[in-house]
């Protein structure tokens, strides 16, 4: 799979698990993005981060959300193995910001090289994903964007 087909493969996956972005299940997210994972890329350096908090960015469409944010980032370099810049493919799932949430941080990272079961352990294990597991999001957004 190349960058370019990434979107279009989450989005694929997210509809076999019957995702809804209206009412997002992070269980149902999790599971499509995983799946996504074991692709292999071409093309491009392949990363994931994923991020939790409470943020408040303009094209939210609930702001302050609690936000788990599933990113699959590609890295690219020119001819001369210089770095060339990234795109980013996003999954983020919004949530009511309650007071429990507030203080309440992910931050892991992932990259060739690296053990993926030690990430999805660490995501896992996490609260951010413990605390938003059972509950009802209330919006998804998966979008695709230079950086």
């Amino acid at each position: 799979m190349t960058p370019a087909q990434a979107k279009l493969d989450l989005e694929r996956r997210l509809a076999a698990w019957g995702f809804d972005f209206s009412r997002p299940s992070l269980d149902l997210a999790w599971k499509a993005f995983r799946e996504h994972l074991a692709v292999s890329l071409e093309g491009a350096k392949d990363h994931v981060l994923a991020e939790a908090g409470v943020y408040a960015f303009d094209f939210q469409p609930l702001s302050p959300a609690f936000t788990v944010d599933l990113c699959r980032q590609f890295g690219y370099v020119d001819e001369h193995d210089e770095f060339d810049g990234y795109e980013q493919l996003h999954l983020m799932l919004y949530y009511q910001p309650t007071p429990d949430l507030e203080q309440i941080r992910l931050s892991e990272f992932w990259e060739e090289g690296m053990s993926q079961e030690q990430l999805f352990e660490a995501v896992e294990s996490s609260d951010a994903f413990r605390r938003v597991q059972a509950r009802d999001g209330v919006a998804a957004l998966l979008m695709q964007w230079e950086v």
